[in-house]
């Protein structure tokens, strides 16, 4: 998640969604945006204080818009954006980042997923049974934290609506054209478009294929999400 109160922008990033590439070309431009997780130890602070008793951060890097625009209303007049893409192409990057991501993103540390121990054993074909008949991606930390925790389908678009369907962001960008859209994304904020810089792509396992059952059961599970975002099944 991105900030900016001088361009009065406002990033929501969905997980796999080239969301560390977008957050790094905005603090390549923005000088006063704040992102999460931050390395900024007065915003770190800051957000424990306002996450209440728990002492948990209020934001985190995958926060939800509908969480983002209660506890901070002021945003909601800020030009908000999200990146999404190919339900398909989602659930495998999803499966390959938990099982072989070995360096943060964010720190280039070492690194394993919340969800390695559970993943890791798990073929591709066994993770899309355990994404849509049990519902495994309500277990991701964000979801977790989330107003969405106990709903499903878990789809993309849960990160960027209401209880209602209604989206909650000014513009949703798809990340299999986001080098034509960043440009027009930055235009509605002010600023030039800057190199979108490819970070935190999952590696490239040529085992994580579709099979013609995989593949139908992502189309139902995720049936709404291809609707919305203008995808084909």
């Amino acid at each position: 998640m991105f900030i900016s109160k001088k361009h009065k922008a406002l990033f929501i990033h969905i997980p796999k969604t080239a969301g560390t590439s977008v957050t790094s070309a905005l603090k390549d431009s923005i000088s006063d945006g704040i992102y999460y997780p931050s390395p900024s130890r007065i915003v770190r602070v800051r957000d424990r204080i306002q996450g209440g008793l728990s002492g948990k951060p209020a934001f985190n890097k995958h926060s939800f818009a509908i969480d983002v625009l209660s506890r901070k209303p002021e945003l909601k007049s800020y030009f908000k954006f999200a990146i999404v893409r190919n339900p398909y192409d989602w659930v495998s990057s999803i499966y390959k980042f938990i099982k072989y991501t070995d360096v943060s993103p964010d720190t280039g540390g070492s690194f394993k997923h919340a969800l390695y121990d559970q993943v890791a054993p798990m073929s591709f074909e066994e993770f899309v049974s355990w994404v849509t008949e049990e519902n495994g991606l309500m277990q991701l930390p964000s979801r977790l934290e989330s107003s969405f925790y106990k709903t499903t389908p878990v789809l993309q678009q849960d990160w960027i609506r209401d209880f209602e369907g209604n989206i909650l962001v000014d513009h949703v960008g798809h990340l299999e054209t986001i080098g034509n859209e960043m440009g027009e994304i930055l235009k509605n904020i002010g600023i030039d478009n800057p190199s979108l810089p490819w970070t935190n792509k999952s590696k490239s396992i040529s085992s994580v294929t579709y099979s013609d059952e995989s593949k139908e059961k992502v189309a139902d599970y995720f049936s709404e999400d291809f609707k919305v975002f203008g995808y084909k099944k």
